[in-house]
This record gives structure tokens, C-alpha cells and sequence, in this order.
């Protein structure tokens, strides 16, 4: 958005989406395989066991964002980005930081939330592979020893009695778990997809099916187009694997406004609907939907 007023209308048409853009309400509550959904209708923004890229330039805050999300489905919210999720467990599969890192910015999500680390409480695996290599495929494309040992320790936590579904894996940054050539080549890019999409059918269950798999990928920072087109710039032709995805979002800077906004688009998407881009702020560790007069002051 150029202005808070555009960005206003970014987020009306947001609000508006149920009845408009994503089709009229259906069925309530959506169907099992929705991930995520707009408002009181089935339909749905991301599927269970559909693996999705969020793209966006290094620093904007995809981890932050992620996290989120899996502390989301794993119960610390009903909503992510101003969409419905569908709660079940979640496995956080972080490839930088340290396990006492990603623990700290989970406690002070929580507490963001008004919750405690103890909600997550057996919903919510985090895991520091940060002095690992976490390369999902070998030298010469196959299945790589990190590949198997990360779906046994899926499939463990899957199997635990009496426990809710897997309906999420996060594997972050997707950089620790490709090699450049996925990036590049249309062949090895779509080799790691489906190997994202194999370790979503370790974590899944003959109930629920597979868990969605979600990938934060760096992307070049990019200028919007006088066309409106540069949500999809953002992705088109960035790489071989944001190309190659069935279900890509972007996080990038909203324009005329300070660091801490941002837009997220749901740029391309082959299995559900494509939602409007939302505007949206980051407080603390906390993003949520910005509101008219948070961007009416932001741009004054």
C-alpha cells in the first residue's frame, strides 16, 4: 500500500473476503483438510498436508511469523493474520538459533498472548538444529540421512497415545535444509518440495492425514509496480523453488510505512482459495491485523 488509506482498503477487502473474493459461506465448521480459513466459511486460505513457501527479503520477520503459526495450531490462538486456524499439534523445526533462543521468543510469545509455556505443553515441539545439517536431500537427490532421522522423530511424536493430530511441521530457514541447487534448478526444486511433503506424511496420521509443511525462503528485495503486479514479482522468476511451489505467501515491508508494519500476500496458491493481502503489525513478538488509526498515525 502507497498510503494508510490504501492499506486501509487492503484490510476491508480482508474482512470482506468470506463473501466476496473467497466465495460464499458454506458448511461451518470447514472441512478437515483447512488449515487455514476466512471467517465463518469452508473456505480455506491453506490446506492440511500441502507444503507452502513464505517468501520474503532476510530480517522481515518470517521466523518470527512462523513461530507464530505453530504456536497458533498448537492452541495459543484461534487466529493467525486475522485467518482461522485449526488447532491440533505442531513441530518447529529451527535450523539457526539455538534451543534456548527459540524457547525465549516462544516464553515471550506466550506471555504476549497472556498464556504460559505450559499451554503448549505436549502440542508443541521445538527443536534447535542450529549445529546440525538439516539437508533434506544427498548429493545426488536422494533421501538424506538428516531427511530419515527428523521423519523418525516426527513419527514418534505423531504416535504418542491419546494425543491430537499433527497438522503442522515449520521448517526454518529453508536455506539449512535445501542446497543452492534447489534454487536454481526446476528439477531439484521440485525434489525438495516433495521431500518437504514426505516429511509431512511422517508427521501425519491415517485420521488426519499428512501435517502441512511450511518453509520460510529468502527472496530479492523487490519494487511494486506501477500495475499492482508486485506481490507476484516478489516471487516470479526469484527462484526455481518459490516457481515450483504449489502455495507461496509474501512478507514484505508495507510501503510509506515504518519497520514495523508489513504486507502479507497470498501470492499463488493451487490447491485453495487465494486471499486478499492483509496489512499487518508487529508488537513486541506479536504480529496481528493493523488497524485504520495505527496506520493513519504511522504515515503522519
Amino acid at each position: 500500500p502507497a498510503t494508510a488509506e490504501a492499506a486501509s482498503k487492503i484490510n476491508d477487502a480482508w474482512r470482506t473476503a468470506a463473501a466476496t473474493q473467497l466465495g460464499h459461506p458454506k458448511t461451518w465448521p470447514p472441512a478437515p483438510e483447512a488449515l487455514l480459513w476466512v471467517g465463518e466459511t469452508s473456505a480455506a486460505v491453506a490446506l492440511q498436508g500441502k507444503p507452502a513457501l513464505l517468501a520474503g527479503a532476510g530480517g522481515g520477520g518470517k521466523s518470527a511469523l512462523l513461530l507464530e503459526l505453530a504456536a497458533a495450531v498448537a492452541g495459543l490462538s484461534d487466529t493467525w493474520c486475522g485467518w482461522n486456524v485449526s488447532h491440533g499439534r505442531a513441530v518447529y523445526l529451527g535450523a539457526e538459533d539455538s534451543q534456548r533462543t527459540l524457547l525465549s521468543r516462544l516464553e515471550k510469545l506466550a506471555d504476549a498472548r497472556g498464556a504460559s509455556l505450559a499451554a503448549l505443553q505436549g502440542r508443541l515441539l521445538v527443536v534447535s538444529l542450529e549445529t546440525a545439517r538439516p539437508r533434506l536431500l544427498d548429493d545426488n537427490s536422494g533421501e538424506s540421512e538428516a531427511a530419515k532421522e527428523l521423519k523418525v522423530l516426527l513419527r514418534a511424536f505423531a504416535a504418542e497415545k491419546g494425543a491430537a493430530p499433527v497438522r503442522l511441521v515449520v521448517c526454518d530457514p529453508g536455506s539449512r535444509f535445501f542446497d543452492a541447487a534447489a534454487e536454481l534448478d526446476p528439477a531439484a526444486a521440485t525434489r525438495s518440495i516433495e521431500a518437504l511433503a514426505e516429511l509431512g506424511e511422517a508427521a501425519g496420521s491415517v485420521e488426519a492425514g499428512a501435517a502441512a509443511v511450511w518453509c520460510a525462503v529468502h527472496t530479492p528485495k523487490s519494487v511494486r509496480t506501477e500495475s499492482g503486479e508486485g506481490h507476484a514479482n516478489d516471487v516470479r522468476g526469484s527462484g526455481a523453488l518459490t516457481d515450483g511451489a504449489r502455495a507461496v505467501f509474501v512478507l514484505r515491508p508495507a510501503d510509506d510505512c515504518p519497520t514495523d508494519f508489513a504486507e502479507l500476500a497470498h501470492v499463488k496458491s493451487n490447491d485453495a482459495e487465494r486471499a486478499p493481502s492483509v496489512v499487518l503489525k508487529r508488537n513486541r513478538v506479536v504480529w496481528s491485523v493493523a488497524e485504520r488509526a495505527e496506520l493513519d498515525a504511522a504515515v503522519r
